[in-house]
Parts: C-alpha cells; sequence; structure tokens
C-alpha cells in the first residue's frame, strides 16, 4: 500500500485552500480488462463477506479495504479482487512534496468519463460561482497528464476516486 500520494504544485495549493477534496487515479493492471469488460459494462463493488454493502449516492462502500468486482455479463467467473493500493478509509496518505496529509473518507471505482459536474468541482475544477460547465477542464486537466497512454481520456479508463480531508501534522 502506497503511503504518500502525489499532486501538481497548483493541486497542492487547491488542496491547502479546501478547494480539491476529491481525487482520481487510474486502475493499473486490471483483472477486469482481461475479462474484456467494455465501456457500457456495469462492474459492482461487494464486500470480502460477500453481503452486498450499502449504496450510497456517490458508489459502493466497502469494510475490509478489498473491493470484489462482478460483472453481470460474465456471472459465471464470479469476483476479481482489487485492491486499491492507497488503501481504505480512514488511512492517512501524506502529500509528497507536502507537509499536508490526506485522510481518506471515502474510495470508489468508475470509469472516468462517469464524472459529473460536483465532482469536478470536488477536483478543484471551475467555482460553484459561475455556471460554465466544469467537465470540458477536467479532460483537459487529465489528457493534460495521460493523453498518448493507455489511461487517456478516450480510453474511458477505470478510476479509483479518492475523497479525502487535509490533516496538517499527521505523519503517514
Amino acid at each position: 500500500m502506497k503511503t504518500e500520494i502525489s499532486f501538481t504544485e497548483n493541486m497542492r495549493e487547491l488542496i491547502e485552500l479546501g478547494r480539491k477534496t476529491q481525487t482520481r487515479r487510474p486502475i493499473k493492471d486490471w483483472a477486469l480488462e482481461a475479462l474484456q469488460i467494455n465501456v457500457g459494462h456495469d462492474a459492482y463493488a461487494q464486500s470480502k463477506g460477500g453481503d452486498l454493502p450499502a449504496v450510497d449516492d456517490l458508489g459502493y462502500d466497502w469494510v475490509d479495504g478489498e473491493l470484489r468486482m462482478w460483472c453481470a455479463e460474465y456471472p459465471e467467473e464470479g469476483y476479481v479482487v482489487a485492491e486499491c493500493p492507497y488503501g481504505k478509509k480512514g488511512v492517512i496518505l501524506k502529500i509528497k512534496d507536502s507537509d499536508l496529509c490526506l485522510e481518506i473518507t471515502h474510495i470508489r471505482i468508475e470509469r472516468v468519463q462517469d464524472i459529473s459536474e460536483g465532482d469536478c468541482l470536488k477536483e478543484g475544477i471551475g467555482s460553484r460561482i459561475t455556471r460554465d460547465c466544469k467537465v470540458p477542464k477536467f479532460i483537459q486537466l487529465w489528457d493534460s497528464i495521460y493523453l498518448g497512454s493507455e489511461f487517456n481520456w478516450d480510453k474511458n479508463p477505470w478510476v479509483w476516486v479518492l475523497e479525502f480531508n487535509v490533516r496538517e501534522g499527521v505523519v503517514a
């Protein structure tokens, strides 16, 4: 499990100001891709014990830190375990090149193109005051990092969505 997480200087400033409380990171070397699951297929999170967790408006929670995915198109394949490299709810990550730490408050997975306007605001994109569409600005930011890779916007990769609170003076 990772103990620190990197952000650009601009993103670190937004975190310090409380304007960025969410980040997306590509899911690398992921087992669902081996099942040839394409855009439009649903994946569902399920806890290690097999009980379907409570669903909230942001996705699925799990207690033990392991995420089990099930694809309706391949029910005979069962569950695929995907451990989040950033830990689980309550884990504290140090921000690289900063004195601040983040406490993870929620983790989910989704396709990068599933981002909402509200999520863009949590990502630090735009302002609540203006009515401009924030998703195109997020696309521009995403592709400034991942264009030319297997994680570019057009390929619509699966991503970890991490929500967090800033913690000062905490050693990760």
